[in-house]
């Protein structure tokens, strides 16, 4: 009884011998193992449950590529609709800079012809002294004097603010500067000529205050 239990003991010993000298020898072998154990595990556990691997990578693969074609198109209509947001910000800013232009245009136009409408008013009265002191006696007296010196101041003033008297006698017939009320045949006078001022004309700077009224040759 004693010789069988010491082969037992033997027996085990040995096969101790054996499990230590395989854990010893190649550990990396053994953890291979066990992980691939595992892995069947899980595959066997997979299978039952009517789950693959390879046809989730599969699945998955084909989401993926959806992602991707729904975020190119977004990236495409996002830059589509910021070239249309650049073209009008250009459009505008081209539209804003010939407002601006216009205006200013505008403005300085009216700065420079600001008194035009009152000196339109003033020139009939400035014509009506000229003609006054055209009719007035030679002999001399205090009112023609006062006369022709407020008539004098007049004109300084209008010269000042850019008022000039349109030349007519003997020159050209400008349809632009003269209103012509006769025409008239004349010896040795070309036609086209201006023979004779009705009413004086004037320029207002570089633009036609009031035309002259005159005669011209035919």
């Amino acid at each position: 009884m004693a010789k069988k239990d010491k082969s037992k003991k033997d027996k085990n010993e040995e096969n101790k011998d054996v499990i230590v000298e395989i854990s010893s020898d190649k550990p990396e072998e053994v953890e291979a193992e066990l992980i691939n154990d595992e892995n069947s595990l899980d595959d066997e556990k997979e299978i039952k449950q009517g789950k693959f691997r390879k046809q989730k990578t599969k699945k998955n693969g084909t989401v993926s590529q959806k992602k991707y074609d729904k975020l190119k198109q977004e990236l495409e209509e996002q830059q589509q609709a910021f070239e249309e947001m650049k073209d009008k910000y250009y459009r505008a800013a081209a539209e804003f800079d010939n407002f601006k232009k216009r205006t200013n245009k505008e403005l300085s136009i009216f700065h420079k012809y600001a008194g035009e409408k009152v000196l339109r008013e003033i020139i009939p009265i400035f014509d009506d002294m000229s003609r006054a002191l055209d009719n007035e006696p030679e002999k001399e007296s205090n009112d023609s004097t006062g006369l022709a010196m407020i008539y004098k101041k007049f004109s300084n003033i209008l010269k000042n603010l850019g008022v000039e008297p349109i030349e007519t006698v003997g020159e050209d017939f400008n349809p632009d500067l003269h209103h012509a009320l006769m025409v008239r045949d004349e010896e040795d006078i070309a036609p086209d000529k201006v023979l004779e001022e009705f009413e004086k004309g004037y320029m207002y700077k570089d633009k036609v205050l009031k035309h002259a009224k005159v005669v011209v040759s035919k």
